[in-house]
């Protein structure tokens, strides 16, 4: 293979791996976007769902970041310049990123929140309910009886 189609491959392949990578962020914001809706409505269920497909992505996004790294060092050796269209395929990557990240921190927050009200809606709960009366309480008092007969 010459130097010339290496190069070519080497782009090639970058490119599709950060397209791939550009698809699972935005996965991952509409992932996040869905979540939030659950933590707003308390849907638990759905909740621990997403929870599970986020780990997923995420695991997803770490191993393709893997393969990612050496391939832009490759890049930049091949490409003393930048290709354009992986000058985009980045930009629009770390935009998504971002979005992902703030959208993140909101249903973090969120999250808390929700948490933090149900708290106290069982320490209420826990501060009206009456406590509990013994049935022996209905007896009376104790008194001494004589038993010497």
């Amino acid at each position: 293979m010459s130097h010339s189609e290496e190069r070519v491959q080497i782009l090639l392949r970058l490119r599709r791996y950060l397209q791939q990578q550009k698809d699972r962020f935005q996965r991952y914001l509409d992932l996040l976007e869905r979540e939030n809706v659950a933590i707003g409505a308390g849907d638990v269920d759905r909740l621990s769902h997403y929870v599970e497909l986020e780990q997923i992505i995420i695991r997803d996004v770490r191993t393709l970041q893997r393969a990612i790294d050496p391939l832009e060092e490759l890049y930049r050796r091949a490409y003393p310049g930048e290709e354009p269209s992986v000058v985009a395929l980045k930009s629009r990557l770390e935009q998504i990123r971002e979005q992902a990240l703030v959208r993140n921190e909101e249903n973090r927050r969120l999250l808390e929140d929700r948490l933090q009200s149900l708290r106290l809606e069982i320490e209420d709960i826990g501060r009206r309910r009456k406590p509990a009366v013994s049935p022996y309480a209905r007896i009376g008092e104790p008194r001494l009886v004589d038993i010497r007969s």
